[in-house]
């Protein structure tokens, strides 16, 4: 499967666009590598570590500026991941 129909089997473009412009969470467009500063202050860069992570846990971490909409934890594969990242990355 294409990464972007993985992104799309979970819902992920319904809050996350991926043409700039944020909506419920923040835009995918030019995110992979930036630095983000979370609503408890801390900051990290979108790396693949980082996005892993968000997938995964997504409440660990909420960009500043967001409200805490993800879904708890989201039954996506490791490979499935890997793929959402590379559609990511893909959106420089």
């Amino acid at each position: 499967m294409e990464s972007k129909a993985i992104a799309e089997k979970y819902g992920c473009l319904v809050c996350h666009s991926a043409d700039g412009f944020p909506t419920f969470g923040p835009t995918w467009k030019g995110l992979y590598g930036s630095r983000l500063t979370f609503n408890d202050g801390t900051t990290s860069v979108a790396d693949d570590a980082y996005l892993a992570e968000s997938i995964k846990s997504p409440m660990y971490k909420v960009v500043q500026g967001f409200a805490p909409f993800m879904p708890p934890q989201l039954p996506v594969s490791d490979e499935e991941i890997g793929a959402i990242i590379a559609y990511i990355e893909s959106l420089r």
